[in-house]
């Protein structure tokens, strides 16, 4: 099997178990999640739930969903610093490793915000590109 193939493979198979767990999910728009995440900042103590798949354009793997469930925003990174725009880039620390990460906006796939952290699906192919 070509390498192409089992990359999908591996990505579909991974990403269907979270897709089809659940029909009575919420659905938030992606530009509405990045608002109120960035949000946050303002509260002290608050913190988010975030889940994306992963891609990794030099080894060539992708398709892993990673969670990190205690999440603030931080600085978004200099546009000079990689070889894309920096706007596609979500920017986030983790709380309990106090360590910088970043991940694609458009592979985010689902978020939870105070209260109750419940889980909602962001859509991010309604017709909205003000992210």
């Amino acid at each position: 099997m070509q390498r192409t193939a089992r990359l999908f493979l591996s990505f579909y198979f991974r990403t269907s178990v979270v897709y089809f767990a659940g029909m009575n999910e919420q659905i938030i728009s992606g530009s509405e999640a990045i608002r109120r995440a960035r949000n946050l900042k303002l509260v002290p103590d608050a913190y988010f739930t975030l889940l994306f798949l992963t891609c990794d354009m030099r080894t060539g793997r992708c398709g892993e969903l990673r969670k990190y469930e205690r999440c603030r925003v931080r600085p978004a990174i200099r546009e000079d610093t990689f070889r894309m725009d920096g706007d596609l880039y979500f920017t986030f620390e983790d709380l309990d490793t106090g360590e910088p990460k970043m991940c694609f906006k458009r592979l985010i796939r689902f978020i939870s915000f105070p209260s109750d952290y419940k889980l909602l699906k962001i859509d991010w192919y309604n017709g909205e590109s003000d992210d």
